[in-house]
């Protein structure tokens, strides 16, 4: 029977199906090893905490009997230290683990570019020039308006305030005579 059903395969799924048992078995060691780096490391931190409980119920009898610390020997104290161990090494797991993930973002992350003086005197000369082009567009705008407050204007000319007072002062003629109108009596006249 297993010879027929073995005669009835193609060599193709026999190729795919030990490809994927392949997979498999590696897949399985992986999580095997996984599991065991896994477990090792909560046997090992279960392993520091009862040290820490074992030293917290060990101190109260310590610190009474050999340093002669007025702690009371009894079983609520020496919960009461337990616990507090308990907690104190929970506090340090949870900062190393905040610490650890930290140094790895940092390491992760690009590193800042170092302040670069060179960058920095152009960044204050173009601060300068900013300043500079600023003050003279001022005078410039400043002196726009003075001019615009010494000018008129008359329809479509413009004329200078202090040349039309000085012309009307002075009263002096234009070099430019002016035509003689001619009219259309004049014209009639002539003929």
């Amino acid at each position: 029977m297993v010879l027929e059903y073995l005669a009835n395969i193609d060599a193709i799924f026999v190729l795919v199906a030990f490809i994927i048992f392949v997979i498999f078995i590696l897949s399985i060691k992986h999580v095997i090893k996984t599991t065991q780096n896994f477990t090792n490391m909560i046997l090992k931190k279960l392993r520091t905490l009862a040290i820490v409980v074992i030293a917290a119920i060990i101190f109260p009898i310590v610190g009474d009997r050999l340093l002669g610390l007025s702690i009371t020997a009894d079983l609520p104290t020496i919960k009461i230290f337990a616990l507090g161990g308990i907690a104190l090494y929970a506090l340090y797991l949870l900062g190393s683990g905040i610490y650890k993930g930290l140094s790895f973002a940092e390491k992760k992350m690009p590193s800042l570019p170092k302040k670069d003086r060179k960058f920095d005197k152009i960044m204050k000369m173009e601060k300068d020039k900013g300043k500079k082009i600023d003050e003279l567009e001022k005078k410039i705008n400043e002196g726009k308006k003075k001019l615009k407050d010494e000018m008129i204007s008359d329809g479509d000319t413009v004329k200078y305030n202090k040349k039309d007072k000085h012309n009307r002062d002075n009263k002096k003629e234009s070099h430019i005579i002016p035509l003689k109108e001619i009219s259309y009596e004049d014209l009639e006249e002539d003929e």
